[in-house]
Formats: C-alpha cells, structure tokens, sequence
C-alpha cells in the first residue's frame, strides 16, 4: 500500500533522480546534485520558517520513496483568501500507472481544506502549471476537479508554452 506523508529534510536526497527522471528539461533539475539538493533544502527551510504549511510530499511503497510534489503557498489577501501551487509533481516512471499522482495530489487538496476548517482561511485557489504538451497531467488535474484558465506562451522555456489550471475550495 502506497504511504502518501511529509517528507523529512533527511530523505530529500532520494528525491534527486525521481526529479531528473521526471523533468528532463527542468533549469533546476538539470543540474548537479548538490544543487538539486540544496533548492530542496531551500524550499523545505522556507516552509518551516515562514510556518505557512507548505510542504513536500512524498509517496513511499515498500519503503521505497516513488514519488513527490511540493505545496507552496504563494499569497494571501486580507488573511481570508489563500492562493497555493502545486509544483514539481514527479514519479518514477515505473509507478506511474498506479494512481500515485493522484494520490499527491489529493495529499495537497486535503492540506488546504484542513486549513481552510481550520478556519486559518476562508477560501483559497489552488494552481498548476503544466509546462509543454503533457496531455496526460492535463486531463489528470481535470477529473480531480481543475479547470483550465489559460495558456501562458513561452513561459518556462522559449518556445514552450505552459497550461494554468486552477481548482477553488471555500469553507
């Protein structure tokens, strides 16, 4: 049974080739490893210092880490709207037939309604973006409810364009 649960600063290490076999043409993942790992470090530290429930999420099967993805909280109007982003949703090519990234993603869902009970905020919108022509993680954000809000051209990479989806969850 596949564990979907926070990932601990010392297990970022064995996030590295799930995010250099997911993202072949990522700025960030196209580097070294110590690099990788010190913007893991980075994001990590943030979430805990600013105490604003991002998280990295792992998903772990037979103590095998298959896949992540990050929550970021990006802003919050007036303490009563909350705007995150999923980011950097990545699996071993191996487990992708399983239903994993659905499950982090509705990881990532269950965090902000939590929050959102939690009364730490009224309303809140989530967002993706997909860079290139991925299909496939489009019509996954859109049976969990997302919808597409638009198209940003030559977002990540020159010639690229990239797919916004959002998904809106109130009290």
């Amino acid at each position: 049974m596949v564990e979907i649960r926070k990932a601990d600063k010392n297990e970022l290490q064995a996030l590295i080739p799930i995010f250099k076999e997911s993202y072949k043409e990522h700025y960030i993942f196209n580097k070294g490893d110590n690099d990788i790992l010190h913007y893991l470090e980075d994001e990590l530290t943030t979430f805990e210092k600013v105490g604003n429930d991002g998280a990295v999420f792992i998903a772990e099967l037979n103590n095998e880490i298959i896949g992540t993805c990050m929550l970021v909280l990006e802003d919050i109007h007036e303490e009563e709207h909350s705007i995150w982003r999923i980011k950097n949703l990545a699996m071993l090519t191996n487990f992708k037939q399983i239903g994993v990234e659905k499950q982090l993603i509705e990881q990532c869902l269950k965090q902000v309604r939590d929050l959102i009970a939690s009364e730490k905020s009224v309303s809140a919108k989530i967002e993706v973006h997909v860079a290139g022509d991925d299909s496939n993680s489009v019509s996954l954000y859109e049976k969990i409810g997302f919808k597409q809000e638009g198209i940003l051209l030559d977002h990540y990479r020159l010639g690229e364009n990239t797919t916004v989806l959002g998904l809106l969850m109130k009290r």
